[in-house]
């Protein structure tokens, strides 16, 4: 399933800097000639074909926005960044370019708990990053995203959870 090879790629980036590069170099050579046809992301395993704004992340140009199309009252572009509702506890799935920086604040509604932030940065390799947590999706109001990075212009924006 996507979200499992995809998450484990992103815990294994987040954990080691180099993992990417030592891990299974016949899974890397399959991945580059699946994405000399233009069917598979270059940076992940997973097999399926990536959202429009993946395939487009490499393409972003200076004067366009890191987060993609905000919504008038300042909602995230779902096809840049998102949580998944069906799930119990928050995951949130980034699709970007190499050096973007995300910083996440997720607020809470709960009194035993503080808003907590998170960041990361995509590797040179690396255009998804899934970012799962243990915070039940019911005590999260919403999520604020700020971005900034090597192209594109730097921005904020909500993901309403709640």
């Amino acid at each position: 399933m996507k979200v499992e090879k995809v998450g484990v790629i992103a815990l294994s980036a987040v954990v080691c800097a180099a993992a990417l590069a030592g891990c299974g170099g016949q899974d890397q050579q399959q991945v580059g000639r699946e994405a000399d046809d233009g069917s598979h992301d270059t940076q992940s395993e997973a097999p399926t074909t990536p959202s429009p704004s993946a395939n487009n992340a490499h393409s972003r140009k200076p004067d366009e926005p890191i987060l993609g199309n905000i919504g008038p009252n300042g909602a995230c572009d779902e096809s840049v960044i998102a949580i998944d509702h069906e799930k119990p506890t928050a995951r949130i799935t980034y699709h970007g370019q190499p050096g973007d920086h995300i910083k996440l604040t997720i607020n809470s509604n709960s009194p035993e708990r503080e808003a907590e932030t998170q960041g990361f940065e995509l590797s040179s390799t690396l255009t998804e990053m899934q970012i799962p947590t243990d915070i039940p999706n019911d005590t999260i109001p919403n999520i604020q995203v700020e971005a900034d990075g090597r192209v594109g212009l730097a921005g904020i924006c909500v993901i309403e959870v709640n």
